[in-house]
């Protein structure tokens, strides 16, 4: 990579970061793009080579939740261990983890995924349970990315809950979730 894009990608992520900041501050209705251009210490017109408004700025900030999600998965993943347990470290220390910062993720995940929530965090599920298939410790009778969607769909379930209700621990709820995941990803009684 050039320094040209170095210099890019620490203006992005600077900009990013001021966003992030301001938004946890005041809120995101309350920050104008001329404020996190303010904080970032760049020109209104800069910014816009950037991201084109608050919204991309928000969808930056999903994709960066997107990959610290990712390296979690992909961190499990190559462990040895049973894919029950990968679940469950996995559920439980992303609960812990997104617990710490926690309106920024309730931000980020209501108004900052565009929508199409972590696809390659479900791609990495997949994965996942594939790898638990070719073990023989996941069901094979079901294919690997039906399992891996409601894998997916239980975690994201998990998150929504969690930003209608911020006063109740994420943690424990996903610990539940990868529990009774761990009891449906098992292979039936012969």
């Amino acid at each position: 990579m050039s320094l040209r894009d170095d210099k890019k990608q620490a203006t992005a992520a600077r900009i990013r970061q001021v966003a992030r900041e301001l938004f946890l501050a005041r809120g995101v209705a309350s920050v104008s793009v001329e404020d996190i251009a303010a904080a970032a210490g760049i020109s209104r017109a800069s910014l816009f080579n950037y991201y084109r408004g608050k919204p991309a700025i928000l969808d930056g900030l999903g994709e960066d939740l997107e990959q610290r999600l990712l390296q979690l998965v992909q961190h499990y993943l190559a462990k040895p261990m049973a894919t029950a347990q990968r679940l469950q470290l996995l559920f439980s220390y992303t609960g812990k983890n997104l617990e710490q910062t926690g309106d920024l993720v309730r931000l980020v995940f209501v108004q900052g995924s565009a929508g199409v929530g972590f696809p390659r965090v479900q791609a990495a599920l997949v994965e996942l349970v594939a790898v638990g298939q070719r073990r023989a410790d996941v069901r094979s009778d079901i294919a690997a990315e039906d399992l891996a969607e409601l894998v997916y769909l239980s975690f994201v379930a998990g998150l929504l809950g969690w930003c209608r209700r911020p006063e109740l621990a994420l943690e424990p709820q996903l610990r539940a979730r990868a529990d009774s995941l761990a009891l449906l990803l098992a292979n039936p009684p012969a």
